[in-house]
């Protein structure tokens, strides 16, 4: 009887959906690094300006925030299901809503920054008004990426079950 007892898992497990979510998180933020790091410079030196460049940027930023998006919800899942004190949780649902917060700025200035930029004739508008929004948007995306190292971490070396 108590094998059985044993064998009646409820799944998702709390370390099955970690692993999710640290595959998820590092998908999100590590494309995001890689994106930035390599493709861009590498994207505005083959097509000669970065104008060009930014209206591809443009197009994959929809991606790494859709990425974003499925990671936190994994991690409010994650939230969920893990087995820790109210203190520990309260510190892991507070990182997780800054990064939930700092998702929803990029995508209402990535939304801002829109209004400058005219698609159909490739064109920017007004430089001199994209310019501190897109300021705005590299700022909030390091914040992002330094609170996400911190959730990262801690899913790395805290136990799932403590």
């Amino acid at each position: 009887m108590e094998k059985a007892q044993n064998d009646q898992r409820t799944f998702p497990t709390p370390h099955v959906v970690r692993g999710v979510l640290f595959f998820l998180l590092i998908f999100w933020q590590g494309g995001f690094m890689f994106y930035g790091l390599i493709v861009v410079p590498i994207g505005a030196e083959i097509t000669g300006s970065d104008f060009q460049q930014g209206l591809i940027t443009q197009q994959v930023t929809h991606y790494l925030n859709l990425s974003g998006g499925m990671t936190l919800l994994v991690a409010l899942l994650y939230l969920a299901v893990l087995p820790i004190s109210r203190r520990k949780k309260a510190w892991a649902t507070a990182i997780w809503a800054i990064l939930l917060a700092t998702l929803i700025a990029q995508v209402m200035v990535h939304i801002k920054m829109d209004l400058f930029i005219d698609l159909e004739n490739q064109k920017m508008i007004s430089r001199k008004q994209f310019r501190p929004w897109h300021a705005g948007y590299l700022c909030v995306s390091t914040a992002q990426w330094a609170i996400a190292l911190l959730f990262g971490g801690w899913l790395l070396y805290r136990p799932p079950t403590r």
